[in-house]
């Protein structure tokens, strides 16, 4: 205000000025949750509201950004996505939007996070949101009984065996995948079979390589349309063994004989002979001094005739050591055994 019409007084500043002081506090940015259930298909609209906890004439930004949670973009879950919110003097509320992606697959729900940063006249109070993507699948997993091989069968390379199991789904089993592992259950790398019907049997031929001791599981697992799957593997270890071969020999097998072991001494592989006289069930294994089974070589049924089998060299430990090993053969109710050398 200016002062004017002076009387008895000498002009000085006769200007003045009144200030307002601002009695408001500083005020808080805060961002809402928001949940949606995700459908099937399409995106979904999430809009989020950040709130002013007070009016002021001053013009407020901040910054928002998503951040993966449960849900992550990496799956498709939703689309990331930022930017900067403006408001005008006065304003209190303003709104950003996100994206979610529907799909059929039943996996519980998910969220994902929406933060505030680097506010601009104004302070964050609650800055951080969450996006719930709400599942509307169903998630209940396939039930699985692998029933052959289910431990302790041995399985001859180039044969062919029915690989059998029992899969059923409250919505019906799309596919099932068959996977061997070779190393005691640790890894399934190998597909025998994949996506196939679930007809609950699979005609495989046996592959190589042979396996001295069991060490060899598998694995069935069915999958059903909403992404869910489940799985079972064999109770017990069984064995992929190397076939044994036909020897042609001079007139028939009277007996169940353990024949030429050689060579004997060995460095490496031995070749085994054997004569079946009748349909027999027949085990070749090498034991060592502490009559430990290290290797085993065949079991399975054998028509009448004579055959051959060999052995690497190798037990469950890796090289056999130096030293005295037996090789035993089970057959027609008898049990023959033959000293074996390995030498290095």
């Amino acid at each position: 205000m200016d002062l004017s019409g002076l009387v008895n007084a000498q002009p000085g500043d006769l200007s003045g000025a009144g200030d307002i002081l601002n009695d408001d506090d500083v005020p808080f940015l805060e961002v809402d949750s928001v949940s949606h259930l995700e459908t099937n298909a399409g995106a979904v609209l999430y809009q989020f509201t950040v709130s002013l906890s007070n009016a002021t004439d001053q013009a407020v930004s901040v910054n928002w950004n998503t951040a993966d949670g449960s849900a992550t973009t990496a799956d498709n879950d939703y689309v990331s996505n930022g930017g900067t919110l403006n408001f005008p003097p006065k304003t209190l509320t303003q709104t950003f939007d996100v994206f979610a992606n529907g799909d059929i697959c039943g996996e519980g729900d998910e969220d994902f996070d929406v933060v505030l940063s680097m506010p601009v006249n104004a302070a964050i109070g609650t800055g951080t949101g969450q996006g719930t993507i709400q599942n509307d699948d169903e998630n209940v997993d396939p039930s699985v009984t692998v029933v052959f091989p289910n431990g302790g069968e041995i399985l001859q390379i180039g044969t062919q065996v029915t690989i059998q199991w029992n899969a059923s789904d409250n919505v019906g089993v799309t596919g099932v995948d068959i996977r061997l592992s070779r190393d005691n259950g640790a890894t399934y790398p190998e597909f025998l079979a994949t996506n196939i019907p679930n007809t609950g049997s699979f005609l495989w031929t046996v592959t190589g390589p042979a396996s001295v001791v069991p060490e060899e599981y598998l694995m069935v697992v069915a999958h059903d349309a909403n992404c869910n799957d489940g799985s079972d593997i064999t109770d017990n270890v069984f064995q992929i063994a190397a076939p044994a071969a036909s020897v042609p020999g001079a007139g028939a097998v009277s007996a169940f004989a353990l024949g030429a072991v050689r060579p004997n001494p060995t460095r490496g592989a031995t070749r085994i002979e054997f004569a079946v006289p009748q349909e027999s069930r027949v085990r070749i294994s090498i034991i060592d001094l502490h009559g430990r089974e290290v290797a085993i070589l065949q079991d399975n049924s054998f028509g009448p005739g004579r055959y051959e089998t060999s052995w690497d060299g190798m037990t469950s430990r890796g090289p056999a050591p130096m030293g005295v090993y037996f090789v035993r053969a089970e057959g027609a109710g008898k049990l023959l055994t033959e000293r074996l050398v390995v030498s290095r």
